[in-house]
């Protein structure tokens, strides 16, 4: 079901017109202050996977295949990129250098798995796959090894991400009936609910001390980013637009996100105040996006 929505979307955006790089670029900039997203520019119709700097600066395809790579994720070392792709066929994660090169097929199933996230010491992978006949948590070794389910209820849980010390997970799942932002220990244990609306609450990403989480909500009408700290108090918005913003990402200090505030679906970024709002990946023609949402 996800990957003919993710074919509708593509073909749509189509239509309209409009959630690595060198070993050099990896010397200059720490991981922290690059972005890994998925794009169809440069005359593809496909989705590959790029990298930009936080500054918008030299952005590298690291992908070259005729299906769709999607839902990057760098490791913090700025070394590996794990993705998801239907290249054999349906949804299943991948990793490979910063490069693009060494690629390496991590699941192999019949089902659909994505939303990928490397742990913050690039020893495992959590993501999420529909394999057990809904979408649940999983973690994996960074080979593909041991994958274990975390989450195990009839609800939809996705959008895993770790926290910066590796030992709490956060996610979304509707499984109190619309989607909330759960987080949980590394293992599974010690569930807690950290969002509590009648709107949609999803995508949440740590910041760099662990002591916020940034997330999208259409807790005012349409998607906007917002922080909120760690244990779910104090949420206060980042962006506030009629746009679709999505999928936020802490890049260092700062907060990368998919838009669609300039008619087509672009990657921005913005300080944690909600000032400084600047495109990075910056082609009309395409359509750019930080995750397959």
């Amino acid at each position: 079901m996800r990957l003919i929505q993710f074919l509708i979307a593509a073909l749509v955006l189509a239509l309209l017109s409009a959630c690595g790089g060198s070993g050099d670029d990896a010397e200059e900039l720490p991981a922290t202050q690059k972005v890994a997203f998925t794009s169809n520019r440069e005359g593809t119709n496909n989705f590959e996977v790029f990298t930009v700097r936080n500054d918008g600066e030299n952005l590298v395809r690291i992908s070259d295949h005729p299906e769709q790579d999607t839902s990057p994720h760098l490791s913090r070392d700025g070394s590996k990129i794990v993705f998801e792709s239907d290249r054999d066929g349906d949804r299943e994660i991948w990793s490979m250098d910063f490069d693009g090169g060494n690629q390496e097929q991590l699941t192999e199933n019949n089902a659909v798995d994505v939303d990928p996230e490397w742990s913050p010491d690039g020893g495992r992978v959590v993501f999420a796959s529909n394999r057990d006949g809904n979408f649940e948590v999983y973690i994996m070794n960074a080979d593909g090894t041991s994958q274990t389910r975390l989450t195990d209820n009839a609800a939809e849980d996705s959008f895993p991400t770790f926290s910066p010390d590796g030992g709490r997970i956060a996610f979304t799942s509707d499984r109190d009936g619309n989607f909330e932002l759960y987080v949980m220990n590394a293992d599974g244990t010690n569930l807690q609910r950290l969002t509590n609306t009648a709107s949609a609450e999803r995508f949440a990403s740590y910041s760099t001390d662990g002591a916020r989480i940034a997330f999208s909500s259409d807790r005012d009408g349409n998607f906007d980013i917002y922080l909120m700290n760690a244990d779910g108090s104090n949420i206060v918005p980042v962006t506030d637009s009629s746009a679709t913003n999505i999928c936020p990402l802490f890049v260092g200090e700062q907060i990368a996100f998919s838009t669609d505030t300039s008619g087509d679906r672009e990657v921005y970024i913005v300080n944690a105040d909600g000032t400084g709002a600047r495109n990075l990946s910056n082609d009309p023609a395409a359509a750019d996006n930080l995750k397959l949402d």
